[in-house]
């Protein structure tokens, strides 16, 4: 059996138990970045040691999980008795493991390349924490309690570098400088920081191999399994070959990437950011996109929402995008030909032509109410914005073409989409239907069961949407909804209500976001969680499990900031501790054997 370092482990510990970190006003907060080395790959950085002890103590006692986890009431004190640790440190200070090149300290061996940058106070009080340390020239050797292994320590400005690997210490402090939405996110309590200028060269040979060999199987795997389809073989490569470039672009235009967590007394903040030259291809994507202070939720009728939210559409900049994507793909099918081409040709200039008409979207998945089979699980609404006009005669040429698409590709006689022309008028307005048509083999058992897994998600009709125009510029697409919520869905389309926006458990989310995005979505734990339980007890598996209602959902936005991409995401406190507490009552029902069978009626 391999043997494991016990000294990187000992750091990742530290990590571990300092991992939801707090900002605190403090002269150091920044100053680890000046000590990072040149060939620095990778940083996960954190703020303020004791205030992040008293914050992770009190965000562990508010979800009501300190009492299970050892050193939950102080975890700087925790790791300090852990570590040998009582003199030296700057309780007050940032700490920062980072990543470097193992290249740079001769070694191929990533765990050699692993530094920490404690912040000291006083570096020979630190040091003297192990009885063991022998200092020889700038380098002092000593072991962790309990370590067993050989760890390295010298001293760098305000803090000291802790090595399992001794050439570590050999390399000088270069200092990071981030570029400006980088800065920002730098700040927060805990930052997972990608230099992706320095691991570009280590990621693309490795995204260059992985591309080679991708080929090579396409042409084996597909010329011997689907002789049919090797004709294909230039269009299926080059199309593999356009989604290896999306990560190829990435390594090429960006500069730095951030995983960042925040701790706020509502939650927990998480932001994902990818910042690229200004002058790149994403960089003056990034640059030139827009933002909105738009909620996204206008229009939706009021309801139990299992997801909802709403996006931004530039039918300019954001299908520009997409056809330098897949214009290359499009152009190598052309020269294929056949019915199997025009098909895919044709529903692509169906998919461009709605999408150009288009400004936005908002939906919302409802929570279904009713018995299961007798209505359908998958319930929602859409509003979309633009040219409804052309969004509408698009969209039924999309769809339709979504068949001859299928029977081109020998699928035609499985299934199919069929438009049917004002079947259906709601308080005086006609709606057309889109209606899936499948065909099920009436002697295969499989058949037969996917059949009625198709009934209990989709209800009596089936995979059946209802679209009509709402006025000039929105188009309303239902989906499993009966006469009555389809009512209130054109009513609130036609007010532009905003019957969610102005809840305030939707308002405190939408408060830790940023103000300016391109979209959001609203993910309701609390409803999804009584849907499912509600379900369960449907089919006899009933749990009794009390949750407090209209909870703070789970809330994530995506938008643009500079030369920035970036995603948000805002996990209410309430909303965890609710949905934890949920998990004991079934664990402590499961271990008792639980109610056997649920009560009668619907959801």
């Amino acid at each position: 059996m391999p043997r494991i370092s016990r000294v990187p482990v000992a750091f990742l510990a530290i990590a571990m138990l300092l991992l939801p970190l707090a900002r605190a006003e403090n002269p150091l907060r920044s100053s680890v970045l000046t000590q990072l080395p040149e060939s620095t790959l990778a940083v996960l950085k954190f703020s303020n040691l004791q205030a992040t002890s008293r914050k992770l103590s009190n965000y562990a006692t508010e979800l009501g999980v300190a009492p299970f986890i050892p050193g939950a009431t102080d975890p700087l004190a925790t790791v300090q008795e852990l570590l040998g640790i009582k003199a030296g440190l700057a309780t007050d200070g940032e700490l920062a493991f980072v990543l470097v090149d193992p290249a740079a300290v001769g070694s191929e061996n990533m765990q050699n390349a692993l530094m920490v940058l404690v912040p000291v106070t006083d570096y020979r009080a630190f040091i003297g924490n192990w009885p063991d340390a022998r200092t020889e020239g700038n380098v002092t050797t000593f072991t962790f309690p309990n370590g067993g292994e050989t760890a390295y320590a010298s001293n760098w400005g305000s803090f000291a570098v802790l090595s399992p690997h001794p050439d570590v210490h050999s390399l000088k402090p270069a200092g990071f400088k981030p570029s400006a939405v980088t800065a920002k996110e730098l700040e927060k309590d805990i930052v997972l920081l990608a230099n992706v200028q320095n691991l570009r060269s280590k990621l693309q040979p490795l995204l260059a191999d992985g591309r080679t060999q991708l080929g090579t199987t396409i042409e084996e795997e597909l010329g011997r399994e689907a002789p049919e389809m090797a004709r294909f073989v230039p269009t299926i490569k080059l199309a593999v070959n356009r989604l290896i470039d999306v990560a190829d672009s990435f390594l090429r235009d960006a500069e730095s990437a951030t995983v960042a967590l925040h701790v706020v007394p509502e939650g927990l903040n998480v932001s994902i950011t990818s910042e690229f030259a200004p002058d790149s291809y994403l960089g003056a994507y990034a640059s030139s996109a827009t933002n909105s202070t738009d909620t996204f939720t206008t229009g939706l009728p009021a309801g139990k929402y299992l997801l909802y939210g709403g996006m931004l559409w530039d039918p300019v900049h954001d299908l520009k995008l997409i056809n330098d994507l897949a214009g290359p793909v499009l152009e190598e099918l052309k020269k294929v030909g056949g019915p199997e081409a025009e098909a895919i040709q044709k529903f692509y200039n169906d998919f461009e032509a709605c999408f150009s008409a288009m400004t936005g979207q908002r939906f919302g998945m409802l929570a279904p109410q009713g018995e299961i089979g007798n209505t359908a699980m998958m319930q929602a609404v859409s509003i979309y914005s633009g040219d409804a006009g052309k969004m509408k005669s698009s969209y039924f040429a999309m769809m339709e073409g979504q068949g001859e698409l299928m029977s081109a590709l020998g699928l035609g006689e499985q299934m199919k989409y069929v438009v049917n022309r004002d079947v259906k008028s709601i308080d005086g307005v006609a709606f057309d239907q889109v209606k899936a048509e499948i065909k099920f083999d009436a002697n295969s058992p499989d058949a037969a069961q996917a059949e009625q897994m198709m009934k209990m998600l989709y209800g009596p009709e089936g995979m059946t949407f209802y679209v009509t125009a709402v006025g000039s510029d929105k188009v309303l697409q239902t989906f499993g909804l009966d006469d009555a919520m389809m009512s209130q869905a054109l009513a609130a389309a036609k007010g532009n209500n905003d019957t969610l926006g102005v809840l305030p458990q939707v308002k405190l989310v939408a408060n830790q976001l940023p103000a300016r995005k391109s979209g959001v979505f609203y993910v309701a734990l609390d409803e999804i969680t009584t849907t499912a339980l509600n379900v369960a007890r449907q089919f006899g598996m009933g749990v009794n499990v009390q949750i407090q209602p209209d909870l703070p959902p789970l809330g994530a936005s995506f938008a643009t900031e500079g030369s920035a991409l970036r995603v948000d995401v805002h996990a209410p406190t309430q909303l965890v501790s609710q949905l934890i507490a949920a998990g004991f009552q079934i664990g402590m029902q499961m271990g008792q054997g639980g109610p056997k069978r649920g009560g009668p009626g619907g959801l």
